[in-house]
């Protein structure tokens, strides 16, 4: 429920304030499209807009935003899975993502930023979201199987990091593995810390939406800040954004999804 309504407002910030801001030329108005703006809206899809942030490696107006779409598809593909009973039988959800990580690991690109090898027309970028948000599936359907220790964490997060420097293959295959045991062991753990931050007010979609834009937009007026001191004015800008966000759109939204009758959730076998 909070996916929608904050991504539309963030595309609308992004699209008439942050593009303005950021166009390299007067004519940023006259070349938008309002046809691609609202479809852009209605399939998640990252906001497309007349050139802006010219000197940047990536003009985008919010680059993060581009991922969003693969998360749609995924919350769909439980739905369908949820609809055929799958969701009831939670091996064949273990074989299901066995599969898609073996498809996602073998398709890997060889270059970073590159999509991978395709599958029966589902893309390299869909096969890797899909392979990663299955993974989280499996550890959350199997959670009291699984031992989740302290060393082995640490052991699990060296693995994962050295495995950035690797092959897309190998970096794939840690990251569901190595590097998903290490965030569940630190999700999980019980510290006073980790309990405020799980019942204090959730920033992180609203960080996520607002970091790209606020971030391109300093780099722009300020092009010989340091990358600390960038950092750290991002941070400063955007906490208050997300905030903003959390209070005035995600928290209600996801009220509106309580206060709906809730059926009994099936248990998985």
């Amino acid at each position: 429920m909070r996916l929608y309504p904050a991504f539309i407002v963030a595309s609308v910030l992004s699209v008439f304030v942050v593009g303005p801001l950021g166009a390299s030329t007067a004519q940023y108005f006259s070349d938008w499209s309002a046809h691609k703006f609202f479809a852009d809206l209605v399939g998640l899809r990252q906001p497309r807009t007349p050139d802006v942030f010219a000197n940047s490696p990536v003009p985008s107006v919010n680059g993060s935003m581009w991922t969003i779409t693969f998360e749609l598809r995924c919350y769909l593909l439980m739905t369908v899975l949820g609809l055929c009973g799958v969701m009831k039988r939670r091996w064949a959800i273990l074989v299901l993502a066995l599969a898609v990580n073996v498809a996602a690991i073998a398709g890997a690109p060889e270059h970073r930023g590159e999509q991978g090898d395709a599958l029966f027309g589902v893309s390299g970028f869909m096969l890797w979201f899909a392979s990663l948000y299955l993974a989280g599936v499996c550890f959350y359907l199997f959670r009291e199987r699984l031992r989740l220790r302290g060393r082995f964490a640490v052991f699990a997060l060296i693995g994962f990091c050295a495995a950035l420097f690797a092959p897309g293959a190998v970096m794939r295959a840690a990251t569901v593995t190595l590097g998903a045991y290490a965030l569940f062991y630190i999700g999980q753990r019980q510290s006073p810390l980790l309990a405020k931050l799980r019942t204090s007010d959730d920033l992180s979609y609203g960080l996520y939406l607002y970091g790209w834009p606020v971030t391109q937009l300093l780099a722009l007026w300020l092009p010989s800040i340091a990358p600390l001191a960038l950092f750290a004015c991002v941070t400063a800008i955007c906490v208050p954004l997300a905030y903003a966000s959390w209070r005035g759109v995600e928290s209600p939204a996801l009220r509106l999804k309580r206060a709906r009758p809730s059926r009994g959730r099936p248990v998985a076998a």
